[in-house]
């Protein structure tokens, strides 16, 4: 089995929803956190991507990207006060989404109203939530059908945050953990609910985390398909499984009870005289060693 990765080029972390800023909304992301494990504190630098693992398959969505699908954003109406420029000039306010990408630094930039700051801000990350929507749907559907269901993970994670800042006199990306990159670990069909690791957690833990949650969710699977869970009692067996509890012995003379636990979670009716098929089948389910 293989591994799909969708690499966010730069996003501006601090209005992801499903890091708990509603700023602006993300629900492709927000849906992608559902059913992954979320890393809270990513740290990344420059020189992490990419990820050193070995991926099937990758989507690489740039902050090119973005630019085009800002071009259609309805931001640039409320922009245009602030541009003195009339709406058909177009590339005045593209511009200044140009300038933002390659400076993220701009964003503190005192002299462009904070509006239009907030404005451009949020255009960006509109943007890329829907195109890594667009990347993630292309995972499901057509990676599963070309590799014949090859991909069981999915990673999702960001090359960098926000701002550019000075570290040791250079100017680098540098992502600090309040940024909360977001670096999210899916595993098709298994995990069916999101999972939080809290500490702080680098690109060189990545292969050991992968790898962890592979065998995690192998033993997941097993004990899903096992469906039951079989004790030794002392006179007897005791068969267990979500629906079920069923006590046979090993005295013949000794009659099998059979519990409904949704119906009868502590074990006080028992109904075997009413579903003796029920007994046979798990009688017949225990394995032998």
């Amino acid at each position: 089995m293989g591994s799909a990765i969708i690499i966010l080029e730069r996003l501006p972390a601090l209005s992801l929803g499903c890091y708990g800023n509603w700023q602006n909304v993300t629900p492709n992301l927000d849906a992608q956190a559902s059913r992954s494990l979320v890393c809270d504190h990513f740290i990344a630098t420059d020189t992490c991507y990419p990820i050193v693992c070995d991926f099937l398959i990758s989507e690489f969505i740039s902050i090119k990207q973005v630019e085009k699908y800002v071009a259609t954003e309805d931001w640039i109406v409320g922009a245009t006060p602030w541009l003195d420029e009339s709406i058909d000039d177009i590339e005045k306010p593209l511009d200044l989404v140009r300038k933002f990408a390659a400076y993220p630094e701009r964003i503190n930039d005192f002299e462009i109203p904070l509006a239009l700051r907030f404005a451009i801000h949020g255009a960006i990350v509109h943007c890329m939530d829907r195109l890594f929507g667009d990347a993630r749907e292309d995972v499901r559907e057509g990676y599963d059908l070309a590799y014949d269901g090859a991909v069981d993970t999915v990673v999702v994670y960001s090359c960098t945050g926000e701002p550019l800042i000075k570290r040791s006199g250079e100017h680098r990306f540098f992502c600090p953990e309040t940024q909360h990159l977001p670096l999210m670990i899916e595993r098709i069909g298994v995990s069916d609910s999101s999972e939080r690791l809290n500490s702080p957690f680098g690109v060189n833990d990545f292969r050991e985390l992968l790898r962890d949650v592979a065998s995690l969710d192998r033993w997941k699977q097993q004990m899903e398909a096992r469906g039951k869970f079989v004790a030794q009692l002392e006179n007897g067996q005791m068969i267990r499984t979500t629906e079920w509890l069923c006590i046979v012995g090993d005295d013949e003379e000794f009659q099998p009870q059979l519990f409904h636990l949704p119906e009868d979670p502590w074990g006080l009716l028992n109904v075997a005289p009413q579903y003796p098929h029920v007994v046979q089948e798990l009688l017949k389910s225990i394995e032998k060693p």
